[in-house]
């Protein structure tokens, strides 16, 4: 067994459903503004319940195409979340890790 001796960091989580307008009862965002090694930290977490049948989960990857998320936001007709999830060479815009969507794999791990 590990035990580690020190943890460095423990961020205040306050929920900020209210800031996002209507969202499912099944869906929350959660915001920190918890310094992190003294220095000013903003981070965000959404939970969601992955067996609300009426939340779709899906991926999308452009390879070869610097999107943002904005842009993915807007290409997707507003969806209630984006997360930007994948790595990508800044001088190509490849995508470096898997994305898979129905099953069939948008973007593959380079290594």
């Amino acid at each position: 067994m590990l035990i580690a001796p020190v943890c460095f960091s423990q961020l205040a989580w306050n929920n900020v459903d209210s800031l996002f307008g209507d969202m499912p009862a099944s869906m929350h965002v959660y915001k920190s503004t918890s310094a992190i090694d003294g220095k000013a930290n903003i981070a965000y977490y959404v939970s969601a319940d992955l067996k609300d049948l009426s939340l779709e989960f899906t991926a999308e990857a452009e390879d070869r195409k610097r999107l943002t998320p904005s842009q993915y936001y807007q290409q997707n007709q507003f969806p209630l979340l984006v997360v930007n999830c994948t790595f990508f060479d800044v001088s190509t815009g490849q995508n470096l890790n898997t994305v898979i969507k129905n099953n069939i794999p948008l973007s593959f791990n380079v290594g």
